[in-house]
């Protein structure tokens, strides 16, 4: 039988960010943040699709074919960008208040996000997306 955990053991969790945090962080985001950001997260879903959907041209250096997609698609993209949307912002606010976080998802649909993340990640040190995959706008 399930023991029911009483609501005194979350006491000790903030409930939010802390007053002088916030205090110190700023009202907006820079644009060269944001336009950082938003390059990271469309690299990580243009990853993303390509893993659901495509089993060939992923870089479409030739015309899309019938052939270079998949005939039984792995992964969802409906969670994808959501999941790729709160990695990029949870990565900036680990990065800028030095927070020991980890971002825990599920092996399913959102699957091909978090690998996109991560090649992102290992691939690209020191470089942006934009600067790797040649996103444009």
């Amino acid at each position: 039988m399930p023991t029911r955990q009483s609501p005194d053991l979350l006491e000790d969790m903030p409930a939010s960010l802390s007053p002088s945090l916030l205090e110190e962080m700023p009202a907006t985001l820079s644009p060269d943040l944001l336009e950082k950001m938003d390059a990271y997260w469309r690299a990580a879903n243009y990853l993303s699709v390509g893993q659901i959907y495509l089993k060939d041209n992923p870089l479409l250096e030739s015309p899309l074919k019938l052939e270079h997609i998949k005939p039984r698609l792995l992964g969802h993209w409906g969670t994808t960008p959501g999941l790729n949307f709160l990695y990029v912002h949870l990565n900036r606010l680990i990065k800028e208040n030095d927070l020991n976080m980890i971002y825990v998802i599920g092996p399913g649909h959102g699957g091909p996000g978090i690998v996109a993340i991560e090649y992102e990640e290992v691939s690209n040190r020191g470089k942006t997306s934009a600067e790797n995959l040649k996103v444009q706008r």
